[in-house]
């Protein structure tokens, strides 16, 4: 099976990753991955806490939850950012250099390819064929797809059916 759009996708996203992890340096963007990854689990497990309270400032809003999950994903991602900064401070005494550097490469591609794994893990839970019929020739995101739906594990099939619902009724 050859690959197609949606492994180039993933492979691009992944070296655009790796390139700017390089420039970055290692300690910033691990901190960072942690950050994405904590956020998504956060905004995922507490986005319909914080939508309460939106809709009472924004009552005629219909994307109350996307933004609610957007605030903690940032949220959380800034948080564990400036952690970095600290500690790339910190640390930068010691002499890391290329190290640093390739730790960040590293890195960069993970950000990246958790990025690739979150929007197959969207699109596994959406019911546009075409979507899911791309997933599945890839050789790429074939692979990915068990582990997205390991991850969807952790948070309860009943909030993942509350958002399938509400994104249906806004379309």
């Amino acid at each position: 099976m050859s690959m197609n759009g949606v492994d180039y996708a993933i492979i691009a996203l992944a070296a655009i990753g790796a390139i700017g992890g390089f420039i970055k340096g290692g300690i910033r963007n691990l901190v960072t991955v942690a950050g994405i990854g904590l956020g998504i689990f956060l905004g995922m497990r507490y986005s319909d806490e914080l939508a309460s309270p939106l809709k009472n400032l924004i009552p005629n809003w219909r994307y109350t939850h996307m933004l609610a999950f957007g605030i903690i994903l940032l949220a959380t991602t800034l948080v564990l950012r400036l952690a970095g900064v600290y500690l790339e401070r910190l640390t930068k005494g010691i002499g890391l250099g290329g190290v640093n550097r390739l730790i960040g490469a590293c890195a960069g591609a993970l950000m990246a390819s958790l990025i690739a794994l979150g929007l197959i893990t969207a699109a596994d839970h959406l019911t546009d064929r075409r979507m899911k019929d791309a997933i599945e020739r890839s050789r790429i995101a074939r692979q990915l797809t068990p582990l997205a739906r390991r991850i969807t594990g952790i948070v309860e099939k009943e909030k993942i059916d509350e958002l399938k619902e509400k994104l249906k009724n806004h379309r």
